[in-house]
Parts: structure tokens; C-alpha cells; sequence
């Protein structure tokens, strides 16, 4: 009898929750495409679960996963949105489970390009767990790469880095980000010095110091160009070295960055760019990056997978 009463119990529960993930057309009305799912809420999907959250909550996440992983391209045009709402169901039921939010939001930013949607379920993500430093991270890759927001993005990798076991190099990105955003490079310099109040890893202090270092490079690398082209416009051709135009007078500062690297020109498409082994990539080289994000369809990359860990 008890075995009868548990199965009865669970088929009416899968009834309950089922019913939300699937939405219902109106008899006699014609076909249309069903709206996306939509939670009611966490007090009415308590009630619906019986105390059975936790494997609710694998189980709305399973069809998800199912509907992510489907073969052939996507072609129903609420497939993310379908996506977000099932997420939302799973993290109603159980609000600290961070794969979710993560992959759930990841892969709509990913495949989609939807930053708006992907955000929402990030913040939510962010006000259950604000010690998961991959919220403000995405947050950070949504703003900087979609929506073409560096400086927004600074913010966001910024509040990422202060966390736990957040990547060393974060502290560092917010900075270039700022700079690629803002075109600002002392307040970069400063936004960097002022985080090294609030980082105790040594490893990620480094980053940063050598981040300041490449910011304080700029006037070095811009003084090589200019000489670099002056050189070019009077003689004809370019200049032997960057060594060269330092012994000619033609710039006052030695050959080399803030860390130390050698300056070499790069004279590869026709103008002067100075480098560095260092400074491979020059800031207004890296900032054409922003925004610059190209939606990749999920048949694309039929070999993903999404991993999801439950903690």
C-alpha cells in the first residue's frame, strides 16, 4: 500500500509540474506557437513538489538539457526563451543550484546572442549565490562582447574578481577593458591601483601590477610610432629597428616597455605599429574586438556538451 501511495504521489506531482512545461492550446482555437514557459513562482512550485525539490529540480533540468542537446537546427523561435523558463522552474525549486543559472544562461548568450535573457537568469543566479564569481563574469562577457559595453563590462569583471576562486587574470581584464572602453588610460591605471586594495592573491596583485605596467607602456609604444612614420615620410622607407630611432634621437625613451621587453616595429601592413614580446596586441587593436561577437548556430558545435554540477 505504501508502494501504491508513493507511485500515486509521484505521478500526480509529475502531472503538476509537467503541466507547467507543457502549455496548453485553447480548443477549437486555431494552432498557434505556445508561449514560453513561465514559473509561478517558488511558494506555488513548493506545494506542487511535496518536500521533493531537489529531484524536481533534476528533473525540469533534465528535459532542458534534452531540449539543448536535440538534433537538427533550432526552429522554434521561443527555443531560448523555453530555455530561460525552465531554468526559472529548476531554480524556483531549488535556488542554489548554480549550474543552472550558469549553464542555462551560457549557452542563451552563447547560441543566441539574447544578453537581455541571459542577464536575467544571471542576476538571479547573482542575488541567490553572491559568492559565485562566474555571474559577474558573464554579466561582464554579455556586456562586453554583445552589447559592445567595456566599460560596463569593467564593472562587472571587477566585482567578479574580488571573489572567491575567481580566475588571477580578472582583475587584470577589468582594467583593459576600462581602458579599450573609456580611452582613458590613467583612470585605467587608477580603477587597477584601486583594486589592489581590496585583492589579497598575490598571484592576481601580479596581473595587475603588470597590467599597470602595459597602460604606463602606451606613451612609449605611441612615441615609436610617430617616429617610426616620421622616419618613413623622410626617407623614403622604414627604419632599420626601433634601437635605430632611439640612437637617432628621434624618440627619448629607450627601446623597450615598462616590463622590460624589447620594442620591435611591425611595418607587416605598410604602417608603423611598435610591439613588444610583451605588448603583442596594441589597445586599439584589441578594442575592435568589442561587440564583435558572431552568433554561432548549435548544429555548428554538435560535439558541446553542456556540463552541469549540482553543489
Amino acid at each position: 500500500m505504501n508502494g501504491f501511495n508513493t507511485s500515486l504521489t509521484t505521478a500526480f506531482v509529475a502531472f503538476i509540474i509537467g503541466s507547467l512545461m507543457s502549455p496548453l492550446t485553447h480548443r477549437g482555437a486555431p494552432e498557434r506557437q505556445p508561449d514560453p514557459f513561465v514559473s509561478p513562482g517558488p511558494s506555488s512550485l513548493a506545494f506542487a513538489a511535496l518536500e521533493h525539490h531537489n529531484g524536481w529540480s533534476d528533473w525540469v533540468w533534465l528535459e532542458a538539457i534534452q531540449r539543448i542537446g536535440g538534433k537538427g537546427p533550432v526552429t522554434d523561435p521561443h527555443h531560448y526563451e523555453r530555455i530561460a523558463g525552465l531554468s526559472a522552474i529548476a531554480t524556483d525549486l531549488d535556488p542554489r543550484y548554480w549550474g543552472v543559472y550558469d549553464a542555462s544562461a551560457t549557452y542563451i548568450s552563447a547560441y543566441s546572442g539574447k544578453a537581455d535573457l541571459s542577464d536575467k537568469i544571471l542576476a538571479k543566479g547573482q542575488k541567490r549565490l553572491p559568492l559565485v564569481w562566474r555571474f559577474p563574469f558573464m554579466m561582464g562577457w554579455n556586456d562586453y562582447f554583445i552589447r559592445g559595453l567595456a566599460q560596463q563590462a569593467a564593472q562587472h569583471w571587477r566585482t567578479a574578481a574580488t571573489l572567491p576562486e575567481a580566475p588571477i587574470y580578472l582583475g587584470s581584464l577589468s582594467g583593459r577593458a576600462l581602458r579599450q572602453g573609456s580611452g582613458n588610460v590613467e583612470a585605467s591605471i587608477q580603477f587597477l591601483a584601486s583594486m589592489l586594495e581590496h585583492i589579497d592573491d598575490p598571484r592576481q596583485q601580479k596581473f595587475i601590477m603588470e597590467r599597470i605596467a602595459i597602460l604606463r607602456s602606451e606613451t612609449i609604444l605611441n612615441a615609436y610610432d610617430e617616429a617610426c612614420e616620421q622616419y618613413r615620410l623622410n626617407e623614403g622607407v622604414f627604419p632599420e629597428s626601433a634601437g635605430s630611432l632611439f640612437l637617432m634621437g628621434m624618440v627619448s625613451y629607450a627601446p623597450q616597455d615598462k616590463l622590460g621587453s624589447p620594442i620591435t616595429l611591425d611595418t607587416s601592413e605598410g604602417k608603423c605599429i611598435a610591439r613588444s614580446e610583451i605588448i603583442k596586441v596594441r589597445e586599439d587593436e584589441a578594442a575592435q574586438r568589442i561587440g564583435k561577437f558572431r552568433r554561432q548556430n548549435i548544429m555548428e558545435s554538435k560535439d558541446s556538451q553542456v556540463h552541469v554540477n549540482k553543489e
